[in-house]
């Protein structure tokens, strides 16, 4: 066997062990948001309603989101919204389109985090409620 053939082999399996990976992934995400329904009456409404087609290009359920960007705030206490969507890129590989829009979706979700300029937002730990787990 060629040295390339032993590379294409060896890239079509780590592809088979990304794709199973994924799919384990979106299970994952599944489960979440099957059970975070019985902690919040709004996540649950905003499940109910019928699908729309999603302009955040939102890959996963808004409630993996809100975990992240808490995160990431409870760390910087201000961020703009660039920074916030650059910090999601590369640590979480999310391909955000309109960042403004989740950030807004994030407001609602979590009071702890606030606008208070144009595109600045803040962490406040005493007005966090418990959303997940």
């Amino acid at each position: 066997m060629g040295t390339s053939e032993h590379i294409y082999r060896e890239l079509m399996e780590i592809e088979e062990e990304y794709r199973r990976l994924q799919r384990r992934a979106e299970y994952l995400i599944a489960e979440l948001s099957r059970g975070a329904g019985e902690y919040s009456k709004e996540i649950a409404v905003a499940q109910e309603r019928p699908l729309k087609q999603r302009r955040v290009n939102q890959r996963y359920p808004l409630e993996v989101y809100v975990h992240q960007i808490s995160d990431l705030m409870r760390e910087r206490e201000s961020m703009s919204a660039r920074d916030i969507q650059m910090e999601l890129e590369l640590r979480y590989r999310h391909q955000i389109s309109n960042i403004y829009q989740l950030m807004a979706k994030v407001e609602q979700a979590n009071p702890a985090i606030k606008k208070v300029g144009r595109g600045i937002y803040t962490y406040d730990p005493s007005a966090e409620v418990p959303i997940f787990m």
